[in-house]
């Protein structure tokens, strides 16, 4: 292969590699993490609708939070959010709490949660912040 044709192919290589790790696609799957707070997120895309399913530790099987339509995010307002996606979030509410979720992903295999969660209650708790990384199962 000649070095001008090689160039080209790894430039095609590198620029595709970019489109799909950019896009909104990267974020779905099932996504596992151990220890307290969130401990799986299943992610699925259906009608250009992004659905993020999420788990909560619990004894002895984990919480079913739910599932509810997440909210892709590009890096600014003329970007395709479809092909540039940085960040997605999602919103749980239950009778005695509001949680924000924030999905970043770092590489190809894991995703950094951060969950932002407001008593709505009278219990007196304090709002609080947790990040999990999870890995995505195979």
């Amino acid at each position: 292969m000649t070095t001008t044709r090689m160039i080209y192919t790894l430039t095609f290589l590198l620029g595709l590699s970019i489109c799909v790790f950019g896009a909104t696609d990267r974020f779905v799957g099932e996504w596992k993490a151990t220890g307290h707070g969130i401990t799986r997120i299943q992610v699925q895309l259906s009608n250009g609708q992004l659905r993020l399913h999420a788990f909560g530790a619990c004894h002895p099987q984990d919480c079913d939070w739910g599932e509810v339509d997440a909210q892709a995010y590009a890096p600014n307002v003329s970007a395709s959010v479809r092909d540039t996606t940085e960040v997605i979030s999602a919103q749980f509410v239950t009778g005695f709490s509001r949680t924000l979720l924030l999905a970043y992903p770092v590489g190809a295999d894991q995703l950094r949660v951060e969950a932002f969660t407001v008593f709505t209650d009278t219990s007196g708790r304090s709002p609080y912040h947790q990040a999990t990384v999870l890995k995505r199962s195979e």
